[in-house]
């Protein structure tokens, strides 16, 4: 055990700070970066962090993995084991996973890299003395999937409370705490779900599209061909339920109970104060909407793209109807994801998990795959690059949650690659030559979560104009002649798709492993002058071609390595019925 330490685990201010280090010649620490928000902080000797979590230990990454998906099952059964017994059903377990997976895996997750920070810390350390806030562990309940997921993203108490209850369950609450407030449990006692109100498409039909992407004319396209179902109009409807605790009680009675201090133990132990509201306290309102709504009933395929994340009534529908496998679920790949198909578990391994078939942009095979299309652009107009004058340079950013850990597919330390994202930019404006500055427009992604970050670049770069978040980057997409990436997001896949000159400036650390494949390209990437791992020799060839990308983007080399990209993990094509045939026979 090495030194004494006092651990700072909030956003604390300066004043505070200085006033704790007086009372005593203990070290002192912040737990993490998002504890130092505060710039006068920087200035001062309390910049220290704890930062023990090396990613690149790729052993240990597949092994926490392995972990994760063995404790995901382990917990899935208790859970569902105990909610048929409350709400006093016989449901199955492909009906609760598509109910529960998603906030259940990304919850896991979440909890899992916060134990093994503090359980690597309690090793190298001796704590001392904690400083924190007192917060009411009621806090921690969420009302749906889409509130879970934001408490563990961004909220910071909610990061406070969680390390709270670590270190307290491993150190067997021999630690002593330093409370600075109490922070009791305020939040909104409804929830509002989308309900299917009314439908331009509806008709009997053996195909019901769902939130799918797929963009109307291809909708209307695949409506003439199949005669499917699908939801154009939405009522909102709110289902109110304040925390019950003889039902919180009731669960947690129902839970196996152990001595032994260790991860699942632990994620017991803090289940009831976790659990959404949806499927406990509100379920049979849920259930109740559900019959009460105009969901189709005679499909033989559901397809959607991003309705089984947070949409808690289409989740119900789907479950209900796919329970005795008469109806095959079938979702259609969101997001780049299969670039890492073995550990990318919110896109990938978890979709692929809950859908009994997984309809990807390209031609991959994996597990349960079905190659499709890249939906985005079906019924855009592809063509041979040509520059025009009146169309500038657009930088796509994207920013990460300040707070510590999101799961192995994400970041490790939003904050800190927040600021190396930012350093990058920086250096690579700085070499723009003047006479370019005047074509530069930046856009930042829609999950942009770090105001801190536009406001830098904003405050250093006077010529940078800025594009308006609220708009998608395909409508967007055609003012611009040349686009630089910082990120391996969905704008360079609609890049690659759409034929439009894109570079990407590469830092690894923002994802994690890609598979083979993809590292084969992006060796082909870096030959064909698309990826830069430096921000000077991207800035050196901007400034050397971006009056002659032509002869560079229609190139017949990189247009080869462009189109076998596309036909793998991007594939653009006008041909979408027979594709479409070709998974789904017609009644």
């Amino acid at each position: 055990m090495g030194r004494k330490k006092k651990i700072y685990l909030l956003n604390i201010s300066k004043e505070d700070c200085i006033k704790f280090k007086k009372r005593s010649n203990e070290q002192h620490f912040f737990i993490g970066p998002w504890c130092k928000n505060n710039i006068d902080l920087l200035k001062e000797n309390f910049n220290d962090t704890l930062n023990l979590y090396d990613r690149k230990k790729i052993k240990k990454y597949k092994k926490d993995i392995s972990f994760l998906q063995e404790n995901y099952e382990i917990i899935l059964e208790i859970i569902i084991k105990n909610l048929n017994i409350i709400h006093k059903k016989k449901l199955n377990k492909k009906f609760w996973e598509i109910l529960l997976s998603r906030w259940l895996f990304v919850w896991i997750n979440h909890i899992y890299f916060r134990w093994d920070y503090i359980k690597k810390i309690n090793k190298k350390f001796s704590l001392n003395n904690i400083v924190s806030n007192q917060i009411n562990p009621n806090y921690a309940i969420p009302s749906n999937t889409l509130q879970a997921h934001n408490l563990c993203r961004v909220d910071e108490k909610w990061n406070e409370l969680i390390f709270n209850q670590i270190l307290s369950y491993q150190t067997k609450n021999k630690i002593k705490y330093i409370y600075l407030k109490n922070i009791d449990y305020k939040k909104n006692d409804f929830q509002i779900l989308d309900f299917p109100k009314f439908s331009f498409f509806r008709k009997k039909s053996n195909l019901f599209l769902y939130k799918s992407e797929l963009n109307f004319k291809t909708r209307l396209s695949i409506r003439n061909y199949y005669n499917s179902y699908s939801i154009s109009f939405f009522s909102q409807k709110k289902i109110y339920g304040k925390i019950k605790s003889d039902f919180r009680k009731k669960f947690d009675n129902l839970l196996p109970k152990s001595n032994k201090n260790n991860f699942k133990e632990f994620l017991i132990s803090i289940l009831k104060y976790n659990l959404p509201k949806i499927f406990l306290e509100n379920f049979k309102d849920l259930e109740n909407l559900y019959l009460r709504s105009q969901w189709p009933q005679n499909v033989n395929y559901i397809i959607t793209s991003y309705g089984q994340y947070y949409d808690e009534l289409f989740k119900f529908y789907v479950a209900n109807l796919t329970k005795n496998k008469k109806v095959k679920f079938c979702i259609l790949q969101h997001g780049y994801g299969n670039l890492f198909p073995k550990s990318d578990f919110y896109n990938v391994y978890m979709d692929r998990k809950v859908s009994d078939i997984y309809l990807s942009w390209g031609n991959l095979k994996r597990e349960k795959n079905k190659p499709l299309f890249y939906p985005r652009v079906t019924n855009s107009k592809i063509e041979n690059f040509k520059y025009k004058k009146n169309r500038n340079i657009l930088i796509l950013s994207y920013s990460f949650s300040n707070t510590l850990i999101t799961p192995p597919d994400g970041s490790l330390n939003g904050n800190s690659i927040n600021q190396k994202n930012l350093f990058s930019l920086i250096s690579f404006l700085n070499q723009i030559k003047f006479d370019l500055k005047k074509f530069i427009h930046i856009k930042n992604q829609k999950i942009n979560v770090s105001k801190n970050f536009t406001d830098s670049l904003k405050k250093k770069f006077s010529f940078l104009k800025f594009e308006s978040e609220k708009k998608s980057f395909l409508e967007v997409v055609n003012n611009f002649n040349f686009f630089i990436h910082i990120f391996f997001g969905t704008p360079f896949f609609e890049c690659m798709a759409l034929n439009k000159p894109s570079i990407i400036i590469y830092k690894d650390i923002t994802h994690p492993p890609f598979d083979k494949k993809f590292y084969d390209y992006l060796k082909k990437f870096k030959k064909s002058k698309i990826l830069f791992n430096n921000e000077k020799l991207a800035a050196n060839f901007v400034k050397k071609n971006y009056y002659n990308l032509e002869k560079w983007w229609n190139g017949n080399e990189l247009q080869k390595i462009r189109k076998d990209f596309c036909n793998d993990y991007c594939l653009y094509t006008d041909k979408y019925i027979d594709i479409f045939k070709k998974v789904f026979v017609r009644n």
